[in-house]
């Protein structure tokens, strides 16, 4: 579990989110309040976006007047910035970026409650959350062949003193692709699998397809399941679901169904 901000720096894997709206209460910029809380329904897996780069700079606590076109206010948050970096897809990355421009009517930026999903070398989950608002925000875009693709690079000013963390869980299925030989379905969650909690019955595809039911084509492996089909299948978009059974190796169940969509090609 992360002691300070700094532990987000040295997170194996992390992601992005926020709730949807400004934090708007008076508490917005105090430091010592309590930190507004942010339910699960506010994002989704296909909300979370993934940070490709993060970094941290702190400098001691001092008292820092904001002038915005609306009010001045005064407060002595550590000045703590973390300088992020999120590319992909226009999907990916437009739930990030619909939260952070600037409000042209005020030259003031909203604090939001940022929420950096964290996973650790063990495998472990958790959300920290902390109220901060940008100082500095870029999108850049560019179309490839097949999509359109953005790089948003921004830098968030932690408000809080100490972040608030909460473990998470039930495990997420975060991706599902066919390998190339189009006979091993392969998938991907976000936290370990508990191996005796997932069979070949659990998992279905549509249109549907048969997986092996041999004991030796059907390998979980930490967070990833790997599964044969009985023959290999035909080009085509497919949807995979998960039962809701499936537990993680610290006995949290899915506690609802998980698809995904993959496409495989001819």
């Amino acid at each position: 579990m992360p002691a300070s901000y700094a532990d987000l720096v040295t997170a194996k894997r992390v992601q992005v989110y926020t709730n949807t709206s400004a934090v708007s209460t008076a508490d917005a910029f105090n430091p010592a309040a309590a930190i507004p809380a942010v339910s699960s329904a506010d994002a989704d897996a296909d909300e979370l976006i993934s940070v490709t780069d993060i970094s941290f700079a702190y400098d001691p606590p001092e008292t820092r007047t904001n002038i915005g076109r609306d009010r001045i206010y005064t407060h002595g948050a550590p000045d703590i910035l973390f300088p992020i970096l999120c590319e992909g897809n226009s999907d990916m990355v437009q739930f990030f970026y619909d939260r952070v421009q600037e409000d042209a009517t005020t030259l003031e930026i909203p604090v939001f409650v940022w929420v950096f999903r964290i996973t650790n070398a063990l495998g472990e989950q958790m959300d920290v959350r902390f109220r901060g608002k940008v100082t500095s925000f870029r999108v850049e875009k560019s179309r490839g062949e097949q999509s359109e693709y953005m790089r948003v690079s921004a830098s968030i000013r932690a408000i809080d003193r100490v972040p608030a963390v909460d473990m998470l869980g039930a495990p997420m299925l975060e991706l599902a692709f066919v390998d190339e030989d189009r006979e091993t379905l392969t998938l991907r969650f976000s936290e370990a699998i508990n191996p005796t909690t997932i069979r070949a019955s659990d998992i279905t595809l549509s249109p549907s397809r048969a997986l092996s039911t041999d004991a030796e084509d059907f390998v979980v492996r930490g967070r990833t399941v790997t599964a044969k089909f009985s023959s290999a299948i035909a080009a085509g978009t497919y949807t995979v679901t998960v039962a809701s059974t499936v537990e993680d190796t610290s006995g949290n169940p899915m506690g609802t169904t998980r698809s995904r969509t993959f496409t495989v090609e001819a």
